[in-house]
């Protein structure tokens, strides 16, 4: 998942970080502000909605806007991923026009800026 979304933000022309895990995703979140953190259900050493609970909980990172990407389509599982914390949800697979739309709507058609910095 993580190499197929970085073709598809890649293509929309945004900069991005990738990340193995829940607990690489806080550790990357917690150097650097990011516009959207799109954030997979299943990952793991810590799953999408227990690393969302401690992002949530942590001052600097709980106003992050962080979007589920999930295959499971059950009600039960969309709630708990709403009551968690994230902004959005995301079914696999990931309808493109709908993801440029969720980006677009939060960075505009602003230029990418560089992930690194020299």
């Amino acid at each position: 998942v993580r190499t197929l979304m970085g073709v598809i933000v890649d293509a929309l022309g945004c900069a991005y970080d990738e990340a193995r895990n829940g607990a690489e995703a806080i550790e990357r979140m917690r150097s650097r502000e990011y516009a959207v953190v799109l954030m997979d259900i299943q990952m793991p050493v810590l799953g999408g909605i227990a690393a969302l609970r401690q992002i949530r909980q942590t001052p600097g990172l709980d106003r992050a806007y962080v979007v589920a990407l999930t295959a499971c389509a059950l009600q039960d599982e969309r709630a708990e991923i709403f009551a968690a914390g994230f902004d959005a949800c995301l079914m696999k697979p990931i309808d493109l026009a709908e993801l440029r739309a969720l980006i677009r709507g939060r960075v505009g058609d602003q230029p990418a800026p560089d992930p690194d910095p020299a």
